[in-house]
């Protein structure tokens, strides 16, 4: 046990202890406890007990406001109470058998057994709310001062329970700050295979923590050291080639582990930050002497979307990725003097939603250190960003549509819906962009243009 100290909680946090008794304890466990250790906040309430999921429903059913037992098979009875969310998990034990990707839980009615599944010590500690004292039988206290990632009982056997407890290790490293003790980090590379139990799922909601944390490149480089990212992104080591010194003084790898640093915090950017640049390794050709990714973004684009879908993010989500690994080239061939103002319009329509994470990916794109190419490089992005405000004042791009529509293509020219409509559409909208086009008659003499050229007649 710890020694008792002062501990600011909220008041429904002692009003819910209350209502369990001497025999059966409620104790806050888990990240709450932790945060208490750092000296911050806790925002999120997990706890504890020897009481079953059917007791504590008994217990809290007046309470609360809400009671949720869809965790109920897992012992955890979630609830509500004035907008804060509680969750109460019998103690217990969780293991992976092998080959499976669902864990094993068995209940149990000791606390100390409860602590030693827990993934690292910094996490085994609980606070006992009827006797206000830290309950700390493995040192976990003592690792958060030393800020060290350990387990609470063998490494092996910690990551063979439940395999992702490596991965959370490297986004307790982004997200907190915590090294990884030896045991730990020789453990993940022996053990690493193991991964291939947990669910795409949980995996990537640990990806997800790894890159909203406020430097994540770091976290990234421990999954490559550790080799753990073999098994969640293969493609991320293979970043690790040369590119040309003109424009950026790194490798590929270490450009875009800078490049999601310089990003903010928002996931689709970046996401496509550690995308952008995927495809180089498959599109690496030296011509007279000269590194060249011909067309990287493309196939990036494409790679991009194939790797969102095994990672089984939102079709939204990866949309959206993917059409900014697709565009992340396009600003940087703008220049004033050959971008005319249909060039910029024609930008804004193709972005789209994205257009503003694109500004943001553009300059998080810039990672050289010559001043003067950087400096370039910042003016040019801002001018384009300047001629884009100028531009929406005028028009409203994403309002805009084709001056016919599909079906009166398709009546005109008899054909049926398809790719012929598509096309002929297309070019009315990319000639009202440019500006070519303005009333309704000259669309139609350029509809029967694209016609007569796709048919040949």
């Amino acid at each position: 046990m710890a020694a008792a100290r002062k501990v600011t909680l909220p008041k429904e946090v002692w009003e819910l202890a209350g209502l369990f008794g001497e025999g059966q304890p409620l104790y806050l466990i888990g990240g709450a406890v932790r945060d208490i250790l750092l000296g911050r906040q806790p925002v999120d309430f997990d706890f504890a007990s020897a009481a079953t999921p059917s007791q504590v429903k008994a217990l809290v059913r007046r309470w609360a406001d809400n009671v949720w037992t869809i965790g109920e098979e897992f012992g955890t009875i979630a609830l509500l109470k004035n907008n804060v969310k509680y969750e109460i998990t019998t103690f217990r034990g969780e293991t992976y058998r092998e080959g499976s990707r669902k864990p094993d839980v068995t209940f149990s009615d000791s606390l100390k057994e409860d602590l030693s599944r827990r993934d690292f010590t910094v996490n085994a500690v609980a606070y006992s709310l009827s006797e206000k004292i830290f309950i700390d039988p493995f040192k976990g206290a003592q690792d958060i001062k030393r800020r060290v990632l350990r387990t609470p009982g063998p490494v092996e056997q910690s990551f063979r329970d439940d395999p992702l407890r490596m991965l959370r290790a490297i986004t307790f490293h982004a997200t907190l700050g915590l090294k990884l003790s030896p045991e730990v980090f020789n453990g993940i590379v022996e053990h690493g295979n193991l991964l291939a139990q947990v669910s795409t799922e949980r995996i990537a909601d640990e990806l997800v923590k790894i890159l909203l944390a406020p430097r994540p490149s770091d976290a990234l480089r421990l999954a490559l050291r550790t080799g753990l990212s073999d098994y969640f992104l293969p493609e991320l080591a293979r970043l690790d080639i040369e590119q040309p010194v003109d424009y950026h003084h790194k490798n590929v790898l270490e450009h875009t582990l800078q490049v999601v640093d310089n990003a903010a915090p928002i996931l689709e950017l970046r996401l496509a930050c550690l995308l952008h640049d995927i495809a180089k390794p498959d599109t690496r050709e030296v011509v007279d002497g000269e590194i060249h990714f011909f067309r990287h973004e493309l196939v990036g684009a494409r790679m991009a979307r194939r790797i969102m879908r095994r990672l089984k993010f939102s079709n939204e989500l990866t949309d959206k990725v993917v059409e900014l690994v697709k565009l992340h080239l396009r600003p940087h061939f703008y220049r004033d003097e050959v971008w005319t103002d249909s060039a910029v319009r024609r930008y804004i329509r193709d972005a789209g939603e994205v257009l503003p994470l694109l500004n943001q990916l553009v300059t998080a794109d810039c990672t050289t250190l010559n001043p003067k190419i950087a400096a370039a490089a910042v003016e040019k992005q801002r001018d384009l960003e300047r001629r884009i405000e100028e531009v929406l004042e005028k028009e409203d791009l994403m309002a805009m549509r084709p001056l016919l529509d599909g079906h009166q293509v398709m009546e005109a020219f008899g054909i049926e819906p398809g790719p012929m409509v598509g096309e002929i559409l297309k070019g009315l909208l990319s000639a009202q962009i440019d500006g070519d086009l303005a009333t309704e008659d000259e669309a139609w003499e350029m509809a029967r243009a694209i016609y007569e050229d796709e048919t040949g007649g």
